[in-house]
């Protein structure tokens, strides 16, 4: 589950910009896009941990670049050792 405090610090991560089109985040409007979708297949494959890592959330300005924020196959496979990788180290 995703506190307010890691949507605050996500959104301070990425200096209040989308990141997926660059424009500044509008207040009211901003949202967590996560790379690796929330479904429930992805929830079995990989567990909660990975999916609302922050590693896995992309600061977004709009649906439209919430749904550009999502990762294709390879790159998802990637993103899920990178994630596994940093909570093994935690």
């Amino acid at each position: 589950m995703i506190t307010s405090d890691q949507r605050l610090q996500l959104f301070e991560r990425a200096g209040w910009v989308c990141e997926v089109c660059g424009k500044p985040l509008a207040s009211g409007q901003p949202q967590l896009a996560h790379r690796i979708p929330k479904t429930v297949t992805n929830l079995r494959r990989y567990g909660v941990a990975v999916i609302d890592h922050d590693l896995n959330l992309a600061t977004a300005c709009s649906l439209r670049c919430n749904s550009a924020a999502i990762l294709h196959n390879h790159e998802e496979r990637e993103l899920v050792l990178r994630i596994r990788e940093a909570l093994d180290e935690a």
